[in-house]
């Protein structure tokens, strides 16, 4: 998961989920990603880190 900082339960926000399938205890090829929208601004810092669309 990225956020827009570290504080959730105040202004910041989740703004993109990722996973990856583990098969016997490997992990394969099998990726999931997807942005959240954050119902709020971001930091050009943050855009910039995460290469968050625009």
């Amino acid at each position: 998961m990225e956020t827009t900082s570290f504080t959730i339960g105040a202004s910041d926000r989740l703004i993109e989920i990722g996973a990856v399938y583990v098969e016997n205890l490997t992990v394969t090829d099998k990726t999931f990603q997807t942005y959240v929208n954050p119902k709020r601004a971001l930091p050009e810092t943050i855009v910039e880190f995460t290469e968050f669309p625009r």
